[in-house]
């Protein structure tokens, strides 16, 4: 049985990825000099390695997308409108996040 912290870890890490490429660039840093000092230190992670992949690829960007979307799906029922009062709100900028 998978645990549901794998989800939210997973979706977690190509966020922070995708906002650590995208801070480089608005910086002029290019994505894969920013590449080799993440993956040489402790901030190396499969979702920087997908976010970046992602980026440089229309297919990957696709193939990554579909299970994402599952994903913030799965994580978005959990924050029920009783638990969470902007639970649509929530909702709505995960599914355009995963776009």
């Amino acid at each position: 049985m998978q645990s549901t912290a794998a989800t939210p870890s997973l979706a977690a890490n190509l966020t922070v990825g995708d906002d650590a490429l995208s801070l480089a660039q608005a910086l002029g840093i290019a994505p894969d000099a920013l590449a080799e000092v993440v993956r040489h230190g402790s901030g190396r992670s499969f979702g920087f390695d997908v976010a970046l992949a992602a980026r440089m690829s229309a297919d990957i960007r696709e193939r990554t997308a579909t299970p994402l979307r599952k994903d913030v799906s799965c994580l978005t029922l959990q924050a029920a409108p009783s638990e969470c009062a902007d639970a649509a709100l929530f909702t709505r900028a995960a599914r355009q996040g995963v776009e």
